[in-house]
């Protein structure tokens, strides 16, 4: 995949770039309802670029103190740009399967995940929405990893993180009908206080237009607040 990525940018050397500035607002949760089943849900905000909120449900096929596989399914909608009015007019639909692994090693967390996104967009005629859908398929795998600074003695932490999430599309209204979508690399720090997580990180963006040879270089603030609730029966 790597070497898709490589070629991918390469290739965008002579491309049009876009160069953006953006904050990222995101929040999510997670209930707990048995030791296997979880509903998660999710909400992210990019001004001026989408809004998207994400459900669904997850199942855990291993879960031990050092290791986690799950499984999860959903859907998520999205309000993306309309090029007439750049307002958030253009609706997505999202379906959405995902399988994530984690491993904790010393002080450290490593995540890996591959999703796999069927994306339902409204279509667009000269810069205008119009009736009817437009669908590919979008792939993302995403690796991480988590670095405990400190832990402080009422059991909350402090941690820096950093991750790449590359992204490829495939479908019969992509160019070339597979290729290189975006790459997204983020780096920065959170504190883990009871079930709460705060973090704060800079993301840099890289996507490139399914239709054209447009890329976009984007510099992202990042703040994303975390909650895990627990409805699990307690054992007398």
């Amino acid at each position: 995949m790597l070497l898709f990525l490589f070629s991918g940018i390469s290739a965008s050397a002579q491309d049009d770039i876009i160069y953006q500035n953006q904050i990222w607002l995101g929040t999510s949760t997670q209930t707990k309802l048995t030791n296997k089943f979880a509903i998660s849900a999710d909400a992210h905000f990019v001004p001026e670029s989408f809004f998207i909120i994400r459900g669904g449900g997850n199942y855990s096929l291993i879960s031990n103190k050092k290791s986690k596989l799950n499984i999860s399914a959903g859907y998520a909608h999205l309000w993306l740009q309309n090029p007439e009015n750049l307002k958030l007019q253009r609706n997505e639909h999202r379906p959405w399967a995902m399988i994530a692994h984690s491993l904790e090693v010393g002080k450290n967390i490593i995540n890996n995940s591959m999703r796999l996104e069927g994306r339902f967009r409204e279509k667009i005629a000269s810069n205008v929405i119009v009736d009817g859908f437009v669908y590919n398929t979008r792939t993302r795998n995403t690796f991480q990893i988590k670095h405990t600074l400190h832990k402080f003695p009422d059991k909350s932490s402090l941690y820096i993180y950093g991750s790449e999430d590359i992204f490829f599309e495939f479908g019969k209204n992509v160019v070339n009908k597979f290729r290189f979508n975006q790459n997204r690399l983020s780096a920065g720090f959170g504190v883990v206080s009871g079930k709460n997580t705060y973090q704060v990180g800079y993301l840099n963006m890289l996507k490139k237009s399914p239709v054209n040879t447009q890329l976009t270089d984007a510099h992202t603030a990042m703040f994303i607040y975390s909650r895990v609730f627990d409805l699990r029966k307690k054992s007398n």
